[in-house]
């Protein structure tokens, strides 16, 4: 009895350390991934393996003066790619430079310091065909 809870427990551990996980920088908020609803406060997110498609705005959380004019959401911005196991993060490149209203936020998903492959779409209907075309 004892080596089969071991072994259960063993065969859980290694399933939660295989799993894929999105670290989200300040500012940015998850809505859902692949579909299913996530809370929007998380900085971890958990992802399966293989195709993913997260859904996620930005927040601008730098605001200079209370009546400025710096308060920002962004559209949803819809990211597919494929996740293996391990921590992918989103990478912001040069925050202090984004102009809320150019839609020049430049950011990309990294794992391991390495740029991974990714589409980044603002409707839906462009995630229905990334998915079909793959």
């Amino acid at each position: 009895m004892n080596t089969l809870m071991i072994g259960a427990a063993l065969v859980l551990a290694s399933a939660t350390t295989t799993a894929a996980t999105l670290q989200l920088p300040l500012g940015f908020e998850a809505m859902n991934v692949n579909g299913e609803a996530v809370s929007g406060q998380q900085n971890t997110i958990e992802l399966g393996q293989g195709k993913q498609v997260v859904t996620l705005r930005y927040i601008n959380p730098f605001i200079s003066h209370p009546e400025a004019n710096d308060h920002y959401t962004s559209a949803p911005i819809h990211l597919v790619f494929n996740a293996d196991q391990g921590e992918y993060r989103i990478e912001l490149k040069d925050r202090r430079a984004y102009q809320a209203y150019g839609h020049d936020l430049k950011f990309q998903i990294e794992q391991n310091g390495q740029a991974v492959p990714s589409k980044r779409y603002s409707n839906t209907g462009a995630i229905a065909v990334s998915l079909l075309a793959d």
